[in-house]
């Protein structure tokens, strides 16, 4: 600590804008590594002592608040590797890589995975690896997005919503409403 510091750090993130110190707390995250301090997240090292403080928080806001400060490659891991659904469950949705999340759903082979693997999927090639899943909701919801997600024109789009209204998976629906609303913002 220099003596700039001397009464306190001025923290920006996890770097003191004053004298240069860093702290394990407010990182920039990069996927694997801070942008600011540099810190490297290394699965093998890392992993299994996040497991363990994860689980150590007993109520579900505590370790949402943990999660919201991991890089995706402790997301990943958490999400590959835990054995406790409910931090894969609350892992998944904060992975940003479509092709990660099913590539996890594929490995775990857990309906509730998949599932979620489907809904965050865009790609039609990613949809389409659930289409024959042995779990029947799973493989029904990844047919009727695969339809879904096949459609062109906002006219298609307007015209299958119309024709599924009260049959179409919620998922779906707001699937092709997202759609439309990115083909009138273009």
């Amino acid at each position: 600590m220099g003596i700039a510091c001397l009464f306190g750090h001025k923290w920006q993130g996890c770097k003191c804008e004053k004298c240069g110190a860093t702290r394990d707390k407010g990182h920039d995250w990069d996927f694997n590594k801070c942008k600011n301090c540099g810190k490297e997240w290394l699965a093998d090292r890392d992993g299994p002592e996040l497991e363990r403080k994860l689980l150590s928080q007993n109520d579900l806001v505590g370790r949402a608040m943990i999660l919201q400060t991991l890089p995706q490659a402790a997301l990943i891991y958490l999400a590959e590797n835990s054995t406790n659904f409910s931090v894969v469950d609350m892992a998944i949705p904060k992975i940003t890589d479509e092709d990660q999340i099913v590539r996890i759903a594929l490995k775990r082979g857990n309906r509730d995975i998949s599932y979620k693997a489907v809904i965050f999927a865009d790609k039609i090639e990613n949809i389409e690896k659930f289409v024959n899943d042995t779990n029947s909701s799973v493989s029904s919801f990844a047919k009727e997005k695969l339809e879904a997600a096949k459609l062109v024109t906002k006219e298609e789009i307007e015209d299958y919503i119309s024709r599924h209204r009260y049959s179409m998976n919620g998922s779906v629906e707001n699937y092709l409403k997202k759609r439309l609303k990115d083909m009138e913002q273009n």
